[in-house]
């Protein structure tokens, strides 16, 4: 199941023992639905190694808007004086709310400055107001100037620019705010990116694909089994490829780097993006392309496994979730469509989940939790 990107989200305080995550005080982790996303949230003191701990915490300094981009600053309407009012345009907004909008112009780029543990800041931002005839330096100015302009009876002028300038996208007005934290959740992503490390590359594409899944699904089912019949299970690893190869490691990065593209350019989230990802009426020439990277870095992986023979059958098709069969006769309903993944047939599931037990390091035998 794909959660909903509307739905409340949860603090579970969590510590790292031995190699697991455990909940602060004892007690399992409640059962999660598959293929969640999170954020990770922790003292940078936690990370171990120290070229980790710099690379997560250093400053860093992305591209944010280019020259000639329209930006428009939000004012109150009914405050708008008669000889300006032409330039205050109506736009597709809150319905009822006294907004109009000012357009203005950057002349020069604007970057967003990431300081780890705070919000992004802007950094150069010329701009031409044309309304007024005007050049000042920064988005900041910009606002003031046209508040003063546009609503003389104010007692204050200008406020946040992330919460009152607005760039038009598919005729929606996105405030720079919602912007700035999708770029920070991109930026965050490609932090994340391997820097030319083949183990790196190696752990990331094992990790993003299905052979993956089909691992997770797996142990998954194991804990709830075993806690359901009062056992515990010691944990049964999944082993990598002893090895990466420059085909992995290709396909890893153009998965990766496309995915991350996409998604600054459809103003998206991850989890946005993988709705639409897994729905069988999305066609758009990105999703495919998409798609078709996803399943050259899973040939890719079980290549690297040294399973040619599943490399080459593996096909993905449009499915509900493994083990739920699908209405023959009857209309699947809302939640049957949002369940529905491209994926592997079961049958090749089960084909590939038999060799990763094969080879997986320790047997993951059931204990007796009086035993111990």
């Amino acid at each position: 199941m794909i959660p909903d990107p509307f739905e409340r989200t949860v603090r579970i305080p969590v510590q790292w023992i031995d190699g697991q995550w455990q909940l602060i005080g004892g007690g399992k982790l409640p059962e999660l639905q598959p293929n969640v996303c999170a954020d990770l949230s922790m003292p940078a003191i936690a990370l171990a190694n120290d070229e980790e701990r710099a690379r997560w915490t250093s400053g860093e300094t992305v591209p944010f808007l280019a020259t000639g981009t329209e930006l428009f600053a939000q004012v109150n309407r009914n405050r708008v004086p008669g000889n300006l009012s032409d330039h205050a345009l109506e736009k597709n907004y809150k319905l009822g709310h006294p907004s109009a909008f000012v357009p203005f112009n950057l002349i020069s780029d604007v970057s967003l400055s990431f300081t780890p543990g705070k919000k992004a800041g802007l950094a150069g931002s010329k701009c031409r107001i044309p309304s007024l005839e005007i050049e000042v330096d920064s988005i900041n100015e910009a606002l003031t100037r046209i508040s003063q302009a546009f609503e003389p009876n104010r007692k204050s002028f200008g406020g946040s620019v992330f919460l009152k300038v607005f760039i038009e996208r598919n005729t929606r007005m996105i405030p720079l705010d919602d912007l700035r934290d999708q770029k920070a959740s991109v930026a965050a992503l490609d932090a994340a990116r391997p820097r030319d490390r083949c183990d790196s590359w190696l752990e990331l594409s094992v990790s993003l694909s299905r052979v993956s899944d089909i691992w997770n699904a797996h142990t998954q089912r194991r804990l709830t089994e075993a806690s359901s019949n009062g056992f515990v299970t010691r944990p049964c690893i999944m082993r990598t490829p002893k090895a990466s190869d420059k085909l992995l490691e290709q396909s890893a990065s153009e998965y990766f780097d496309f995915r991350t593209k996409t998604m600054i350019y459809s103003d998206a989230g991850l989890i946005e993006l993988m709705n639409r990802f897994h729905d069988p009426k999305e066609t758009s020439e990105e999703i495919q392309k998409l798609r078709g990277l996803h399943e050259a870095m899973d040939r890719a992986v079980l290549n690297a496994y040294g399973w040619q023979d599943l490399a080459l059958s593996a096909r993905c098709e449009f499915l509900p979730p493994q083990g739920v069969k699908q209405p023959r006769f009857f209309r699947r309903s809302a939640q049957d469509e949002r369940d529905i993944r491209l994926r592997w047939t079961d049958e090749f599931s089960q084909r590939v989940l038999d060799r990763l037990l094969a080879i997986a390091d320790g047997a993951g035998e059931l204990v007796d939790e009086a035993k111990g």
